[in-house]
């Protein structure tokens, strides 16, 4: 016999009926003349007073009884006003309020005043389970005992029964002296069987109630638990999110109850500086913690051993408040650094990729896990990105190095300076995870001021961006860097003193520099005239010019600003936009801005081109406001306009390169073609012959003949192409750089020069002489 047959078999009147007088019975009626009860929403809408027809008898005959009207009373239809039911429940509603009610008598009878309280109440926690009920508009009932399914649900509705429901839950409360929390278990019932789900596991998974089970929750009862656990709080739970522990609240303490459990040593250590009052409360909330989920528990503390995880134990992984090393850019909630000029804290979703199954794996093959079970190389390339970052925050000229060095690819120079950057892309949009929420926190100016971030601690430096922007001054265009490539800028000093040139010329232009970087006011009448260093470098290609102008920044030590005319334009307006586009940015990072064949926009004015005129007008004013280093180069010096004359402080001429000079060069880049070959990595062993050749130079054989090499007559530019070109036939013969090499690529130059020294009959100078432009 099933527990609803046996419950409908034994029970008994409920009290409130008891105390009811019985109805008057009245003589039996034939059944055509008598209403009945019917079971189902239907008789919820029979009349409950009924009327023998009187029109179907003769009168009473006198001194008989006189025939009243007969009361006929729905039962159904009373049950439910008295259990405050809709007139069209279904029977296992009615019959279930029925149970609820017999129950809440004897609960008022078991807590009546009458009865005997213990001398001394030991706090304990009390299982609650609650049904919401979907059919019953979503109301929600509170029993003490387990709910199960009723025997008569439908095919795909289930509906859920319990014993011992809790009518009045602020008389149960009052009564239940020793309760210190409630344990809320919340069922649904009346829904489709498959439509429910949960992260929480219920006692027994195996049963088939728990396909019903929503989740679980702790309400705090007891004032002395509630201040036991503030108390606690702030000395085991600091850094942590926890819940705020007010009674009544079930915010935060929810299944599986993470933040007891990451801090159990910390409470264990605190909880021994309580009163014993308190500490009985905490013993109790621990208690049922370790009973309820002790065992799962053991099973994570091992894993974790281990460094490995499973996927049914994953949300124990991440403990709030720590750092997270994400291997890819992804669900767990997070917070990290942005910076726009200041930095704010943002909030962002990451997703986590889980292994499917049941089946333990290394906590490091996630794509996000905690920090604690990174290496130690890890964390210390993590603390110096910080650091890179923060040295980067306001202005800073870096070097970027790629990850193509096999490339061959020397490393590319950036100005970082996210004010510019803002200044520059006023309306682009963050490019932030569309997940991510900034907030209002921030650095303040005395944090920001500080050169060492070691004090802002682990959770800023490793949290900061992993990108900022860059503006790569030989392309002239702003790229994200990946802070991890970034380093600082290693000045060449030693490339001036190699440059080819007079002695005295180095020295003049050096002592303008260094002088020049040093001064901080003009001597000029007005104001912001006058104070910047021009430079003007003419002579024929490939004698050194632009070769000076990138020497000399590396002497000051300040980024190489280089402007063609492709860059410029040709219109007045455009010219004269850009070039105050460059003047302000060399001037606010301090360029060496170099204005390579400056010739094109320099030429003298005439009263037939009114073009060139504007842009020869545009050129003279913004120079003359120009306060930094400005070198021009020219090869056609003869054409300039004559007021340039006067605003250059300096102009040097470069002429053809003679046999020593030129000796001189092939031994510079013999020499640091040889370092560069020495300084590239030992390639694999399936590899080395081969790429041992490919590299390989004999510059001792090429040192032997470089008076050979020098007696012909190229210049810088040409030997430098020399020296590539023949490097390329090396590598494709399979064979190390040799005299033999150079030659071959000498001879094919030379050919070129012959040939156009047969058809003009004049050396290129001389033509250019012939000019007038050089």
């Amino acid at each position: 016999m099933d527990r609803r047959q046996n419950k409908a078999r034994n029970r008994r009147t409920p009290a409130f009926l008891e105390s009811a007088p019985p109805p008057s019975r009245s003589p039996r009626r034939p059944e055509s003349d008598v209403g009945s009860v019917r079971d189902g929403p239907d008789s919820a809408d029979e009349a409950d007073v009924e009327f023998r027809d009187s029109s179907a008898s003769p009168d009473p005959q006198p001194g008989s009884r006189c025939r009243q009207p007969m009361k006929i009373i729905n039962w159904r239809g009373e049950l439910c006003r008295l259990l405050d039911l809709d007139l069209e429940a279904s029977d296992e509603v009615v019959l279930s309020e029925l149970d609820t009610a017999e129950a809440l008598l004897e609960e008022a009878k078991r807590l009546s005043p009458g009865a005997s309280e213990p001398e001394q109440l030991t706090p304990r926690p009390q299982a609650v389970y609650r049904i919401h009920c979907h059919q019953n508009r979503g109301r929600r009932k509170l029993y003490l005992n387990e709910p199960w399914i009723s025997e008569s649900s439908s095919s795909h509705l289930s509906h859920l029964r319990a014993d011992n429901a809790i009518r009045n839950f602020e008389l149960f409360l009052e009564r239940g002296k020793d309760i210190s929390f409630l344990v809320y278990k919340d069922f649904e019932c009346c829904v489709e069987k498959e439509a429910s789900w949960t992260n929480a596991r219920y006692d027994d998974p195996d049963a088939e109630i728990s396909a019903h089970f929503l989740g679980e929750s702790i309400s705090i009862v007891s004032e002395e638990l509630s201040l036991a656990l503030q108390q606690l709080a702030d000395q085991a739970l600091s850094g942590i999110p926890h819940p705020n522990f007010d009674t009544g609240s079930e915010k935060g303490m929810s299944y599986p109850y993470l933040w007891w459990f990451h801090r159990r040593q910390e409470i264990s250590q605190a909880q021994a500086w309580l009163d014993a009052a308190s500490q009985l409360h905490i013993e109790a909330l621990g208690s049922f913690f370790r009973s309820r989920l002790g065992s799962e528990w053991n099973i994570i503390d091992s894993l974790i051993q281990r460094g490995r995880i499973s996927a049914q134990y994953i949300e124990y992984l991440f403990v709030p408040g720590t750092i997270v090393v994400s291997k890819l850019q992804g669900f767990i909630g997070s917070t990290h650094w942005t910076f726009d000029g200041d930095f704010h804290k943002s909030e962002q979703v990451l997703r986590i990729a889980v292994p499917p199954g049941r089946e333990d794996f290394n906590i490091t093959d996630l794509s996000i896990y905690p920090i604690g079970f990174a290496d130690d190389r890890l964390k210390t390339a993590l603390r110096a990105r910080g650091e890179m970052y923060w040295r980067c925050r306001r202005q800073r000229y870096i070097r970027y190095t790629s990850d193509r060095a096999m490339q061959n690819t020397e490393d590319q120079r950036f100005m970082i300076d996210i004010r510019i950057y803002k200044q520059m892309h006023p309306s682009e949009p963050d490019d932030s995870d569309e997940e991510a929420a900034v907030s209002r926190q921030a650095l303040g100016p005395r944090q920001m001021s500080q050169d060492d971030p070691s004090a802002l601690g682990d959770n800023f430096l490793m949290c900061l961006p992993t990108t900022i922007p860059g503006f790569n001054m030989q392309k002239k265009e702003w790229a994200n860097l990946e802070v991890y490539n970034i380093r600082d800028v290693e000045w060449n000093r030693e490339a001036f003193d190699l440059l080819v040139a007079d002695k005295e010329t180095k020295d003049l232009v050096r002592a303008l520099v260094d002088n020049h970087c040093n001064i901080e006011k003009s001597t000029d009448l007005i104001q912001g005239k006058g104070n910047g260093l021009f430079i003007l470098l003419h002579g024929a290609p490939g004698t050194g010019k632009t070769l000076t102008a990138e020497t000399v920044a590396e002497i000051a030590e300040r980024p190489l600003y280089r402007v063609t005319c492709g860059d410029i334009g040709t219109k007045a307006e455009d010219v004269e936009k850009y070039l105050e586009t460059v003047m302000l940015l060399g001037k606010t990072w301090g360029c060496v801005v170099l204005l390579d064949e400056a010739d094109v926009f320099l030429e003298e004015r005439t009263l037939f081109d009114l073009q060139r005129n504007a842009l020869v007008s545009v050129f003279l004013r913004v120079l003359e406001y120009y306060d930094g280093i400005l070198i021009l180069t020219s090869n056609r010096v003869c054409i300039f306009d004559e007021a340039f004359k006067s605003r250059i402080q300096l102009t040097l001429r470069y002429k053809n390169l003679e046999e020593p000079q030129r000796k001189t060069i092939w031994g510079t880049f013999i020499s640091r073609l040889e370092q560069h070959h020495q300084a590239r990595p030992t390639p694999p062993d399936a590899h080395r012959r081969r790429r041992g050749k490919e590299h390989a130079i004999d510059a001792d054989e090429i040192r032997s003949n470089i008076g050979e090499l020098a007696k012909a007559e190229l210049n810088g530019r040409q030997i430098r192409n020399a020296v590539s070109t023949a490097r390329q036939l090396a590598m494709f013969r399979d064979e190390p750089m040799r005299y033999e090499h150079l030659k071959i690529v000498i001879e094919e130059t030379a050919k070129f020069d012959s040939y156009l020294k047969e058809v003009t009959g004049l050396p290129a100078d001389v033509i250019q002489r012939d000019r007038r432009v050089r």
